[in-house]
């Protein structure tokens, strides 16, 4: 739920002004290989906690991680955080691969 808004807004919604500033400078001169970065980041520092959390409690964590990122911090981890473009295509075609299956799944059941 977070993650989404996260993605849809690159950031600016709810994040420090610091780290969307950052954000944006690499977006504007690379391109979306950064948001997906930043996001990576974000998730794998937060892991650890999120694993140990129930569904209510990880929804409080989202609600108040933004305020609690240090953008410089997150702005390394993401750049170090090997993307290529072409892992982006592939995961983009396997999840539509998902998709399709399981729409197909739907319509076979209500058929």
């Amino acid at each position: 739920m977070y993650a989404t808004q996260w993605l849809m807004t690159i950031f600016t919604n709810s994040f420090p002004f610091s780290f969307v500033t950052l954000v944006w400078d690499v977006f504007l001169h690379e391109g979306w290989k950064i948001v997906f970065r930043c996001y990576i980041a974000i998730m794998k520092h937060s892991a650890p906690k999120l694993l140990r959390m129930d569904f209510e409690q990880a929804m409080m964590f989202f609600r108040e991680l933004p305020g609690k990122v240090d953008g410089v911090i997150m702005m390394q981890r993401a750049l170090a955080i090997p993307l290529k473009g072409r892992e982006i295509q592939r995961l983009r075609l396997k999840y539509q691969v998902i998709k399709q299956r399981e729409e197909e799944k739907m319509a076979a059941r209500d058929s």
